[in-house]
């Protein structure tokens, strides 16, 4: 006997099809439907996409970014522009760096993903609707290289703030020099006024937030101190002494230390510390010598010991005489830093192998560059590290400038080619670090390059150097002393670390590289370096990518320890400067007047 249903049970299991039937198309609509046009009052940043269609959207987006990366961020100050570009491009490669970067596509997706889920809205965008929407664009900065490049180009405009101090004319009389107001940075405000016009793609300029910083002392608070000022000169018979050497103080110099608050008398102990500096250090400090070492058949052959040397202490000294050079008629000695070597049979008997050898090539590179590659492998040469001491690259490589023997690359600053010094020594630390790590060494701070640099492949084994940022570091977490040697062979570069074999076994794996990204077209700027039609390119053009290798170290008493090193590089664009072409019109006018000139001569 078959089971009818009732009226109701009929009605009811329909309306239940009914509900999942809207259900389910509520959820496609919300969640599935695609969407054709952007609601009204719908915004990425500055940029009005009420309306628009997908394809629409990201062509303007895209627009206002190509502007924007083209135009970096500007900032005025003191009626000039202070511009930070998304890039600094150079010849080479490895000088090159990415300040910021903004994800095209990503920052539409943001847009999509976050668009109302009113389902009214989304299927009759034009619908009215009061609520402005507004998105943020999707963003990469490099904070160190954002201030890094704003100090420098602010460096012109940059004051210390200067106490005022007497000093003597030219006719020996007692003058006051007027204080001076000092103008700083504010890192952390201009840091986001950056993050805040790369969120909202924001083509304005912006002013330069600084900050004044006042001198304790003025001019009107020495005005009635000169009478205890030359009291002071009266009684001077100060002398600094070191061994059986003599520093007398002239009142000419103690006069510019002086500082007089109410009837206090007191040293200013920065120009103290300058006076020690530049006129004392000179004369006492002493380079030490390194140990040097002949090393055949894997074997330390020669010894040569190495000598102390010394060094002045200079803010402990200058603290000291600010203490007492008022309070006591007597001779102050000054402190100095002895820097000694341990014996030779010591070390000798620690460096018997070679615990890890690192190479790169550098085949192909401008003679400048391989100037400055070989400056600074012999730099490194030598170099004694301390069990548990840190090694730093920048802290060993000294002053990188035209003194210091290092020739410049170039680098393109709006249209312009201009010298950097620098070229060619990431090159060693690239090899430092893969030393390091064939060693089984710690590393405590490892950056690589923004772009993909040719002399480092395989991607992902670079290390970058740049003064004062950033700097490669590893630690010699061994019982011994490490000897770091370099050689160089035609065009390929090794260092070698010569200790104590400790039974530690590392395993490297090969970079995985994937996230191939091409590079834009090649990038073209007239230039009036070049003559006209000539042509002067960067190095060709190179796939951004990211990476990752693996690092492990496995100690003999078996415990181990993993690293990943993750890299990303940027697309490399090729970019050309180009010659200014001359305008016929304009050369028929130089040579007018030229004539003119020859005619008045």
């Amino acid at each position: 006997m078959k089971k009818k249903f009732s009226k109701n049970t009929t009605i009811a299991i329909v309306m239940v099809f009914l509900s999942i039937i809207i259900l389910t198309a509520i959820v496609y609509i919300l969640f599935f439907l695609p969407i054709n046009n952007f609601q009204k009052n719908t915004y990425l940043g500055q940029v009005d996409l009420s309306y628009l269609s997908i394809e629409e959207a990201e062509e303007k987006i895209n627009n206002q970014i190509d502007k924007f990366k083209e135009q970096g961020i500007i900032f005025n100050y003191n009626q000039k522009e202070i511009k930070i570009p998304s890039k600094v491009v150079a010849f080479d490669s490895e000088l090159s760096y990415e300040v910021f970067s903004i994800n095209n596509q990503a920052s539409l997706e943001n847009v999509i993903n976050n668009q109302s889920k009113n389902i009214f809205y989304k299927l009759f965008p034009q619908l009215k609707n009061q609520e402005i929407q507004i998105h943020k664009a999707q963003f990469r900065l490099h904070q160190e290289r954002f201030v890094q490049t704003l100090n420098k180009h602010f460096a012109d405009f940059s004051v210390d703030a200067k106490n005022a101090y007497f000093k003597f004319n030219d006719e020996e009389e007692l003058i006051i020099v007027p204080e001076v107001v000092g103008i700083n940075l504010k890192e952390d405000k201009n840091l986001d006024k950056a993050k805040k016009h790369l969120a909202n793609l924001n083509l304005d300029k912006t002013d330069l937030a600084v900050e004044n910083i006042y001198p304790q002392i003025t001019a009107s608070d020495l005005e009635n101190k000169r009478d205890i000022a030359l009291e002071v000169l009266e009684e001077n018979n100060f002398i600094l002494v070191f061994s059986e050497d003599e520093f007398p103080i002239s009142n000419e110099e103690l006069i510019q230390w002086l500082m007089i608050n109410g009837e206090e008398v007191t040293l200013n102990k920065e120009r103290v510390e300058d006076y020690l500096q530049y006129n004392i250090a000179p004369e006492i400090n002493r380079l030490a010598k390194m140990p040097q070492f002949t090393i055949e058949d894997e074997k330390v052959k020669d010894w040569e010991p190495g000598s102390s040397g010394r060094k002045l202490l200079l803010e402990e000294n200058a603290q000291n005489i600010v203490d007492n050079l008022l309070q006591e008629d007597e001779a102050i000695s000054l402190e100095v830093e002895e820097i000694f070597y341990e014996e030779a049979e010591g070390l000798v008997s620690e460096i018997r192998e070679i615990i890890g050898t690192g190479h790169s090539n550098f085949a192909g590179s401008p003679y400048n560059r391989v100037h400055n590659i070989k400056l600074g492998a012999d730099t490194y040469d030598g170099i004694i590290i301390n069990p548990g001491e840190e090694f730093s690259t920048l802290k060993h490589l000294g002053p990188v400038n035209a003194s210091t023997g290092y020739l410049p690359e170039l680098i393109i600053k709006e249209g312009e080619t201009i010298p950097e010094y620098g070229g060619g020594l990431c090159q060693i630390s690239t090899t430092l670090f893969r030393t390091a790590l064939q060693a089984g060494l710690p590393i405590t701070a490892r950056q690589e390059h923004s772009y993909r640099v040719s002399y480092y492949e395989p991607a992902g084994t670079d290390a970058s150097i740049y003064n004062p940022w950033p700097d490669f570091k590893f630690v010699n977490d061994t019982d011994y002393h490490i000897l770091i040697q370099s050689r160089i062979e035609g065009s390929d570069i090794y260092f070698d670390f010569w200790s104590t074999d400790d039974g530690r076994i590392v395993k490297l794996t090969d970079p995985a590289i994937y996230n191939i990204t091409p590079p834009p077209p090649t990038k073209y700027i007239e230039s009036e370096d070049l003559e006209p039609g000539e042509e002067k390119c960067t190095e060709r053009a190179i796939n951004g990518a990211s990476t990752h290798f693996d690092y492990v170290v496995t100690y003999p008493d078996g415990e181990s320890v993993e690293e990943r090193f993750n890299s990303h590089y940027v697309p490399w664009q090729e970019v050309c400067l180009i010659g200014e072409e001359i305008d016929d019109e304009d050369e028929d006018k130089d040579e007018d007047k030229n004539k003119e000139e020859e005619t008045e001569l």
